[in-house]
C-alpha cells in the first residue's frame, strides 16, 4: 500500500508531532490529581480493569515513546557535533519549564499549608534546591515533572554516545540493557529505561531506519505483542523470586531484576502501540484537529 499524497518523511513528521499530543494526553492520565494513587472508579471501583489499562498500561507508554521519538530527532543535532549547542537548547526546552512549574508548585502548596496551618516557607538551601526544586539529588517535589530531569541527563548522554552508537550499536545496546536492569547509575539517571529507548531512537535514526515502515501494522502488531507476551511471562517470576527465601537472603535482588525486564518489555510492546496509533492518526481525516493541538 502506497502512502496516501505524502513521502515517508512527511508522514514520520506528523508522527511525531501526533505523539507529543498522545504521549501527554496518555501522561495526564496517569500524573494529573487524584490520578490512579487515589480511590475512584476506575482504580478499585467498577472500571478498575479500566483505569489497569488506560493507567497501568497505556499511561506508562508516554514516557517511553517520547524518549525513543527524541532519540529519533536528535540526529540532525549529533550530525553538527555542537554539544555546548546542544546542551543548551535541551536545558531551556527541559530543564527551564521543569524549574519554573516545580517552583510555582512548591510555592502554591507552602501558601496554603501556611494558611491552613501556619505552616513556614521552607529553608533555602542548597540540599532542598538540589533535591526538591531541581531533581539533582533525588525526585522533585512534583514528582509528575521529574523524568524531564531524566530526560535531559539522557540526552546529554545520548549525545556523547553517539559515536559509539555508530560504531558499536550492539554493544551500546547491551549496555543501556544493562543499565535498566540494574540501575548501577541511580543517582545520575534515575529512570535508566529513559536512555534505553533514547539510543533505541538514535541506533533507528543513524541506521536510517524508518519509522514510518515500523509503524505498520504487519510490523509493529507482531513485535509489539510478542513484547508483550514476554513481559506476562516474566511478570509471575516477580512474585516467585520476592517469596524465595534463599534469593533474599544472598541478596541475588532476583524479583528487582525481573521486575526491570518485564518493566522494560513491557514499554517496548508500548512504544509499538503508540506506533501504531499515530501512523493511523497521520494518515486519517482528524490529523490537521490533532496536529493543531
Amino acid at each position: 500500500m502506497s502512502e496516501p499524497n505524502t513521502s515517508a518523511e512527511a508522514l514520520v513528521s506528523r508522527q511525531i508531532a501526533i505523539a507529543r499530543v498522545v504521549c501527554i494526553t496518555l501522561m495526564f492520565s496517569v500524573h494529573v490529581n487524584p490520578g490512579l494513587s487515589s480511590d475512584s472508579v476506575v482504580s478499585g471501583g467498577t472500571f478498575s480493569l479500566a483505569g489497569a489499562i488506560i493507567g497501568g498500561w497505556f499511561g506508562r507508554a508516554s514516557v517511553a515513546a517520547l524518549s525513543f521519538f527524541s532519540g529519533y530527532v536528535m540526529l540532525s543535532a549529533l550530525e553538527r557535533g555542537d554539544l555546548g549547542a546542544f546542551v543548551r537548547r535541551r536545558f531551556a526546552t527541559l530543564i527551564v519549564p521543569m524549574l519554573a512549574w516545580n517552583l510555582l508548585y512548591i510555592a502554591a502548596r507552602a501558601a496554603a499549608q501556611s494558611a491552613e496551618a501556619g505552616w513556614g516557607w521552607p529553608d533555602f538551601a542548597l540540599p532542598w534546591l538540589s533535591a526538591e526544586a531541581v531533581g539533582l539529588t533525588g525526585p522533585t517535589e512534583n514528582l509528575s515533572l521529574f523524568f524531564l530531569r531524566d530526560l535531559f541527563v539522557a540526552g546529554c548522554l545520548g549525545f556523547v554516545l553517539a559515536p559509539a552508537v555508530r560504531r558499536a550499536p550492539g554493544t551500546v545496546r547491551c549496555g543501556a540493557i544493562l543499565l535498566a536492569l540494574f540501575d548501577p547509575v541511580a543517582a545520575l539517571l534515575f529512570r535508566p529505561t529513559i536512555l534505553l529507548f533514547l539510543l533505541a531512537g538514535m541506533a533507528v535514526a543513524l541506521h536510517r531506519v524508518n519509522i514510518a515502515r515500523l509503524s505498520r501494522a504487519a510490523i509493529a502488531l507482531p513485535l509489539g505483542l510478542g513484547a508483550a507476551g514476554l513481559s506476562l511471562c516474566v511478570s509471575p517470576l516477580v512474585a516467585e523470586a520476592a517469596a524465595d527465601p534463599l534469593a533474599a537472603a544472598a541478596g541475588l535482588g532476583v524479583a528487582d531484576l525481573a521486575a526491570n525486564l518485564a518493566n522494560i518489555l513491557k514499554r517496548v510492546a508500548l512504544v509499538f502501540l503508540v506506533f501504531l496509533v499515530t501512523r493511523r492518526i497521520a494518515q486519517s481525516r482528524i490529523c490537521g484537529a490533532v496536529l493543531r493541538l
